[in-house]
């Protein structure tokens, strides 16, 4: 083989070829060096930004810590007892509150059926209420007995709401023995209240009524008497004996309302108007009076002309309120008295009578279902009127106010039977 004889040229380009390749090596280092320290310098950043984070997520876990403890404490000594409980009726948690209601310890209640701690007297209707919360997912609300560690029952109200999708749900538990032992209490001073009218009504009536029979004897035989102001006197007693008598028969009245047991029916206000027309004849006759329904009843063909009432109660009530129109009719216009309804806001019916008498004042509206209140000490009967009618409307669960523009401009009263609706919906729908 023939050896490669080089040049001066040849050795003079591979010198400048290495050359190049050691300098390209030297650039390569540098570069290599510095990409290594800048993912050096990358690192170390990384790592204080972790120490970092780790630090705010050890603070917020302390605030979370805290806040647990806080509304920890709030869950366990609210004065609310907290049932959480499944499907199967079965406690998974409750706060201390709900385990002074039993009187058991929360260990010991854990995993327990609820039921076991319901009245037996209630449990039917607890498991009602439960098995609403979780098919309806609505807000269930009842009252039950708890049984407790002494045997004694607990009066309880409880709330409850499914949150969606759950297997269970939270029973808010309040225990309302004492509200209902106050209300048993206030019943009883009531009815108590309500016998000691009775009784002093009755008992006052009698000597009363001798008092005026005697006068009525000595009247009759006026004949025998020559002195005029004898007579005179004899008549004060009788008319002072007549109103004594109208305001006992008044007491006598509402202390009989809270006794006497209503017996619901559906009542037409066309049913309403006949009746008071035939029993009221001879008043309205006298006073050249209208009785009449508003249009909109006439017009409708609706069940707000029907209402599920205590029939002779309700009667009364109208009929109340239109001799009381009557009585504060104004002299100059023939009365025109109106039986109708209004629609409240929230679409519950109020009833009314309105007149188109004298009217009242805005400032003495409230004043005029008071006992025995007369703002007009010139009309007739004891002005316990109204008060009967706030009464019987109270009986019904409704509420009952009046309306006016002002002096003549008429009355108009108004009341509600709210929880009757329903029924009468059902009834004539």
């Amino acid at each position: 083989m023939k050896k490669i004889k080089y040049n001066n040229s040849f050795k003079t380009l591979r010198k400048k070829a290495e050359a190049h390749i050691k300098n390209e090596n030297k650039k390569n280092a540098v570069v290599e060096k510095v990409d290594k320290k800048q993912d050096s310098f990358q690192l170390q950043v990384q790592a204080v930004e972790l120490e970092l984070q780790n630090d705010e997520l050890r603070r917020v876990n302390e605030v979370l810590e805290q806040e647990k403890t806080k509304y920890s404490s709030l869950y366990d000594h609210s004065s609310i007892g907290y049932f959480t409980v499944n499907q199967a009726a079965a406690i998974i948690n409750l706060n201390n509150s709900a385990a002074a209601l039993i009187g058991l310890n929360k260990e010991y209640l854990l995993n327990k059926n609820i039921r076991l701690f319901v009245d037996k007297n209630s449990r039917k209707d607890f498991d009602v209420f439960l098995t609403k919360i979780f098919y309806t997912n609505k807000k269930q609300e009842c009252e039950v007995k708890l049984l407790t560690d002494n045997q004694n029952p607990t009066i309880v109200y409880i709330e409850a709401l499914r949150m969606d999708h759950e297997d269970y749900c939270c029973l808010n538990v309040l225990n309302i023995s004492d509200e209902k032992k106050w209300a048993q209490d206030i019943e009883v001073k009531n009815s108590e209240l309500e016998a000691f009218a009775y009784t002093v009504a009755h008992d006052l009536k009698n000597p009363l009524t001798t008092i005026k029979g005697f006068c009525g004897v000595l009247l009759e035989n006026k004949i025998k008497f020559k002195d005029k102001e004898l007579e005179g006197y004899l008549e004060l007693i009788i008319k002072s004996a007549d109103t004594m008598e109208s305001f006992l028969n008044a007491i006598l009245r509402i202390s009989k309302i809270g006794k006497v047991k209503e017996s619901f029916e559906t009542v037409s206000l066309q049913d309403i108007i006949d009746t008071s027309n035939q029993t009221l004849k001879q008043i309205l006759n006298d006073n050249k009076a209208t009785l009449k329904l508003a249009d909109n009843i006439m017009k409708t063909s609706n069940n707000l002309k029907y209402i599920y009432c205590d029939r002779y109660l309700i009667l009364e009530v109208f009929q109340n309120l239109i001799v009381n129109s009557l009585k504060y009719r104004d002299p100059n216009v023939a009365p025109i008295i109106e039986i109708g309804y209004d629609l409240l806001t929230n679409g519950e019916p109020a009833y009314y009578v309105k007149d188109n008498g004298k009217g009242l004042n805005i400032m003495y509206l409230s004043k005029i279902f008071d006992l025995f209140e007369k703002l007009d000490n010139q009309a007739s009967g004891s002005g316990a009127g109204l008060a009967i009618v706030k009464r019987i409307i109270q009986r019904h669960g409704g509420i009952v106010w009046a309306e006016s523009k002002g002096l003549g401009f008429g009355l108009k009263v108004l009341f509600t039977v709210p929880k009757l609706n329903n029924e009468v919906i059902r009834n004539n729908g």
